[in-house]
């Protein structure tokens, strides 16, 4: 049986279905939800909550219309990055990713497009490069790039020189 974190007291548990808040307009069905009857404090237990959002970042990103705000925010937390991050990546503005993110303002076609494709490829935050995204300028700047086949005959950048 499990106690009330707030009180003490036993709590009841029965399967509901309940709204998921990180993800606005998702219900989960049947998760266990356990209730005080002494002070009201709630708990959901949500199994898996990785695979989940998986499974809830792979529906969005099929989603025929242009993302919404809440859905911007999931993604963005699913990535692991931060607003300021995230508008690092796509090099846009970090109040502009706020205002997508609080439906002031429509995402851009392309943004809509990259944020996709970065859930699909299941690019966490850790892969990005986020210190030399900040570097790159508009400038056209021809650079070399060279490659060595190194002795378990892979493939490895050495290096791009400007």
């Amino acid at each position: 049986m499990t106690k009330c974190m707030q009180c003490g007291h036993a709590m009841t548990t029965k399967r509901e279905n309940v709204p998921y808040k990180s993800l606005p307009g998702t219900v989960l069905v049947g998760v266990e939800v356990s209730r005080c009857p002494q002070c009201g404090e709630t708990e959901v237990a949500i199994p898996a909550i990785e695979k989940l959002n998986r499974v809830l970042a792979a529906a969005v990103v099929r989603k025929l219309g242009r993302l919404n705000g809440g859905e911007i925010r999931f993604l963005r937390t699913y990535l692991g990055l931060s607003g300021s991050d995230f508008a690092d990546v796509i090099q846009s503005d970090k109040a502009t990713v706020s205002r997508w993110e609080s439906d002031k303002q429509q995402i851009g076609h392309h943004a809509d497009l990259l944020l996709r494709t970065l859930v699909m490829l299941d690019k966490k935050v850790e892969k990005y490069p986020l210190e030399d995204f900040k570097k790159i300028t508009d400038q056209q700047v021809k650079s070399n790039y060279a490659v060595t086949l190194s002795s378990k005959r892979e493939w490895q950048s050495t290096g791009v020189a400007a």
